[in-house]
């Protein structure tokens, strides 16, 4: 057992200790029970819990404007300038964890996890621009292979992959904060045992992402304007959200043990 793994009870018998080893859980006001704007469980439909997120994401990139929209324009600079890019997607989300915390942030935060976390980004970005080089190739020459069956079910194969990898992504950079220790890759097998074992759950929030964003390319180009900022808050709003839903699981089970 480790304090910085999370892994369900249904995907291995190895437990992610959040109640005692996460760094930032029992620290905050700004409990994960309580970061869609309420204070029960989070342990409803897989429906509901991916729109309470969303909306949780909505709410947060509005309510402190200033802040959300200078750290996105950092964001984005880090990225025109190449080699400030992945510390600057992990300054991003590190913003974004404390507003999902219910922390007080603002744009000096930004700077200062750019500082922090500048190895640890590059770490994350060689891998992840890796494994997008290779599926996003894989998806164009699939794709030049013809009209056959073959080729299309190739395409889709590849074109499903990126998108597990992407959904693995908003999952494993929040993971990054709560962790006792920023390990790449203890954050990026975190983010895939939550995916796995949070399908449908992450399902219903990847098509409501895609429709939140596509309205806000169409309305106003909101989307080049907060669309980082917002994306990394439902990250961090999903990660706590799960969090929470686990920890309430683990709190039923040990009761029913109890009254048996």
């Amino acid at each position: 057992m480790t304090n910085d793994e999370w892994t369900d009870d249904e995907w291995t018998n190895d437990e992610w200790t959040d109640d005692e080893g996460s760094r930032r859980s029992s620290s905050v006001t700004g409990h994960p029970s309580s970061v869609t704007g309420h204070s029960s469980p989070v342990t409803g439909h897989s429906s509901f819990e991916a729109w309470r997120v969303t909306r949780a994401a909505l709410r947060d990139t509005w309510s402190d404007l200033l802040t959300t929209g200078v750290c996105h324009l950092l964001w984005v600079v880090g990225h025109l300038l190449l080699i400030a890019g992945p510390p600057a997607t992990l300054a991003l989300f590190y913003v974004a964890n404390r507003l999902a915390h219910g922390e007080l942030t603002d744009p000096r935060d930004f700077l200062r996890a750019w500082r922090r976390y500048f190895g640890v980004g590059w770490r994350w970005g060689l891998i992840n621009g890796t494994m997008l080089f290779l599926l996003v190739g894989d998806v164009i020459l699939t794709g030049r292979l013809g009209q056959s069956l073959i080729a299309r079910l190739a395409q889709g194969f590849f074109l499903a992959g990126l998108a597990v990898w992407l959904l693995v992504q908003l999952y494993a950079l929040p993971f990054l904060f709560e962790q006792e220790t920023p390990s790449v890759r203890l954050a990026l097998r975190n983010g895939a045992v939550m995916l796995g074992t949070n399908a449908a759950f992450s399902i219903v929030l990847g098509v409501l992402l895609m429709l939140i964003l596509l309205a806000g390319t169409v309305f106003f180009f909101v989307t080049f304007a907060a669309g980082g900022v917002f994306l990394a808050l439902v990250g961090n709003h999903a990660v706590l959200n799960r969090l929470a839903a686990y920890r309430e699981r683990k709190r039923e089970a040990s009761s029913v043990k109890r009254e048996t």
